[in-house]
This record gives structure tokens, sequence and C-alpha cells, in this order.
């Protein structure tokens, strides 16, 4: 008997052969899609709290630029840390002239891209009606918990969501079987909306160009896409760089700086998923999430799963780039819950390749379990998280309308002169300079 020649190629990820189904006609995803957006909607007009957070981002420079026309375009595309944030600087100027300045819709919008990725990511659900129906649960959980709930009611992170929506939409669009003109343009439109959200946009174009160059690996036709998305690649990094200055340039974290640190960062970065308040107990989920995905790399089940390695692919450059760059932070700020959004496409990616991996059930029904505790522990940060907003609420009414007295009930002066030290003043100039009619929400 001849004995089998190794060949890489029997583990690398290939295209699909075929969708399941049209998601925009699935009933399942049609209402978890309707259900979702439902209780998002609640949330947000419930926990939300219509109030700047901070100084969101520097807006004050912003709204000052919006007078003077000449500095409009250049304040657009100026530098924040790290990020380009074109799409939230445009959001925030299109509802500065609307007639109902509530940060709360910007929320919601958010909400209403994360939910509308769901119609390519179940799109590769399969299996029986049954496996189909909790595999859409198990989505609307991780979609909904709140663990990501810093994302949900900070009305200026809203650029993950666009960061998110162009991930999907990218990966979706370029692992098709048939890779066309028209789906090549919709995931370079897609990549647009990352890239000009936040500078982990460029990981989404640099997770494009490895997925077409696998591709030209295995189909060998595709060269072209690859040539295209290779230019692509350049021009976006080449202009991204324009005037780049990042001032906390020490911030980054080597390897060799501080391996153990580096490591335990990143491990408990990828498993916060469950929330978990304790770096060991995240580091070893995410440790454990890796240690499985090789063990289906080897099992060969990545064959026809190029859209889920993309998804996989993406958490885990993510994890490296966040990991370099705030890991000097201390550990413990590897729990911050704005990185669970991005860093669960590693969870859904390997949700995805786990369906034709019947036998390790217990495994996505623990996990199931765990998501479900989590969103119910959660619960109590997001409570508190809505009752630290109030207290701002309150403190900024004092600060825009001295005559209105300090409700000891609610909080001491000293809690309102220090919760935002200095930057109640930078909202004050905000809205004075913009004469925006802010309707605070009853705190006292």
């Amino acid at each position: 008997m001849r004995k089998k020649i190794f060949s890489i190629q029997e583990y690398l990820p290939t295209t699909n052969t075929s969708y399941v189904s049209s998601p925009w006609k699935n009933p399942f995803t049609l209402i978890t899609f309707a259900v979702g957006c439902l209780l998002s909607g609640i949330l947000v007009f419930r926990y939300g709290v219509n109030i700047f957070f901070w100084d969101e981002w520097d807006l004050y420079s912003f709204f000052q630029a919006i007078n003077e026309k000449e500095k409009l375009l250049p304040t657009i595309w100026q530098l924040h840390n790290e990020h380009r944030l074109v799409w939230v600087r445009l959001i925030f100027y299109a509802l500065s002239k609307s007639p109902i300045f509530d940060l709360r819709y910007i929320m919601l919008l958010g909400q209403i891209l994360l939910w509308l990725t769901i119609f390519p990511i179940t799109s590769l659900f399969t299996g029986k009606k049954n496996w189909i129906i909790i595999f859409h649960i198990l989505l609307a959980i991780i979609l909904l918990s709140p663990i990501h709930h810093t994302n949900q009611f900070w009305a200026f992170q809203i650029q993950w969501y666009c960061l998110w929506f162009g991930l999907v939409y990218c990966t979706f669009f370029l692992t098709q079987n048939k890779l066309t003109y028209q789906r090549f343009l919709l995931a370079i439109a897609s990549a647009g909306v990352a890239y000009f959200s936040t500078s982990a946009g460029l990981l989404v174009i640099l997770n494009g160009l490895i997925l077409l160059g696998l591709r030209w690996i295995q189909e060998k036709r595709q060269i072209k896409w690859f040539g295209i998305w290779t230019f692509v690649c350049l021009g976006t990094f080449l202009l991204y760089f324009v005037d780049y200055e990042k001032s906390h340039s020490e911030s980054t974290i080597t390897i060799l700086a501080n391996p153990f640190q580096f490591i335990l960062y990143a491990l408990s970065l990828l498993g916060n998923l469950i929330g978990t308040k304790y770096v060991p107990v995240s580091a070893a989920i995410g440790a454990m999430g890796i240690g499985y995905t090789g063990y289906l790399l080897v099992k060969k089940k990545f064959q026809q799963q190029l859209f889920a390695y993309g998804l996989i692919q993406f958490g885990l450059m993510f994890m490296l780039a966040v990991t370099m760059g705030r890991a000097q932070m201390g550990i413990k700020h590897s729990l911050s819950s704005h990185y669970v959004l991005l860093t669960m496409s590693f969870w859904l990616g390997t949700l995805l390749l786990s369906q034709s991996y019947r036998r390790n059930i217990i495994i996505f029904s623990g996990f199931g379990l765990l998501l479900l505790a989590t969103a119910n522990k959660s619960w109590g940060e997001l409570q508190k998280e809505y009752t630290n907003r109030l207290r701002g609420a309150h403190c900024y009414h004092h600060v825009l309308n001295p005559s209105v007295p300090i409700n000891p009930d609610i909080l001491p002066y000293r809690d309102c002169k220090f919760l935002f030290p200095d930057r109640h003043l930078v909202i004050k100039r905000i809205l004075q300079l913009q004469e925006l009619d802010i309707t605070f929400p009853d705190a006292g």
C-alpha cells in the first residue's frame, strides 16, 4: 500500500461550496433580528443616558470645526490617539444638525448595525431545524449579553459597531464560492466602513488580504483578486499613516520585554467573553479556546469554512494588537468590556466550525450556560453603570444650570466635583458653542 504524502493544503481553509440558504429569507434569522433589535432598543432607552461620557473623545474640537467650515474636513480625518474616527464624527455631525439631539439614537444605531451582521453568520448554520434554532439562540445570547455594556451605552462606541459590521460583511463577500466583481466591490465597501471607523479597520483589510491569499493557493485562478486587494491594502495603509503622530508610543509592549504579562494579558483578553472578573479564569478560557481551535484544525474541520477561519483569524490579530498597545496598563485592563465585541469573532468562528463536530455538544451546551450565567451576572454591572451615568447627568445639570442645587440624596458635592474632573467644563463649552438643546434625564 502506497503511503499517503503529507500535504499542508489538506489543512488550509477553503471556501464554502454553498451556503445553506439565503439568510434574508430564513424565518429564524428574521425573527432573531427583529426580536434582537427590539430588546436592544428597550435596553438602550431604559438604561442609556442622554449625556456625553467624559469628553466623547475630544468632540469639542470637532464641534468647533463645524462652525469653521474651512476646518471641518481636516478635522474629520484628524488623528485621535491612533484612530481615524471619520464615520463617528460624521454621525455626531448629522445628529447635531437634527432637531432632536439625543445620544441614545446613536446607541440604537450601533445595536442595529450589530444585529444586521447575523444574516451572513446564520447563512452558514447547518443541520436539522432544532440545531439551527439552538445556534440562533446562542448567537442571540452572545450579541445581547450586557457583558459588553460599555459599548451598548456609550454613544461614541458606535465606532466598534461600524468596525464589526465592516468585518463580518467584508469576510462574508470575500469567502463566497464564486467571487464576482459585485461581491468584490461590496467587500471593499464593507472594509471601508471598518477602515474609517477605528485603527482596527486596518486589520480588517489585512485579514481580507490573507483570505484572498489562501484562495489563490487553493484555487490558483483567484490571483487577480489577490493582486487588486494588495494594492488596496498598500494604499490604505499609506494613507492612514500620513501625518501619523501617536503621542503615547511608549505604551507598546513587546513579547521580549515581558513575555509572561504579554501572554497572560492576551489570553485573558480573548477569554473575557463570559465576563469573569478574574484574570486567571479568563486566561484559562482563552487558552482552552485556542487549544480547541487548534484541535479542529488538526481534524481538518477548516475545510469549506473560510468564513469561520476569517472570523477566528481577525479575533486573534485583534487580540495581539490590543495586547501590544495596552498590556502596559496592567493585566486587569484585559477585562475591559469594550473589547469583548471584537474578540467574540474568534468564538463565533469556533462555533461555526463546531457544527460538523456533534460529539462536542457538551462543550457548547456548557458554553451556552456560561453565557446565560454571565448575562445574569452582568445585569448588576449594567445597573451600576446606569446609576453612575445618572449621577453624572445630575452633576452636569448642575454645572450647566448653577441655580439648580445639588441633590445630596443622589451625590454629595465632592462627587460632582471629582466624578469627571475638569471634563464637565469641556462639555459646557461644547453645549454653549453649539447651542444644543439637550434634555437631561430627571436625576433629581
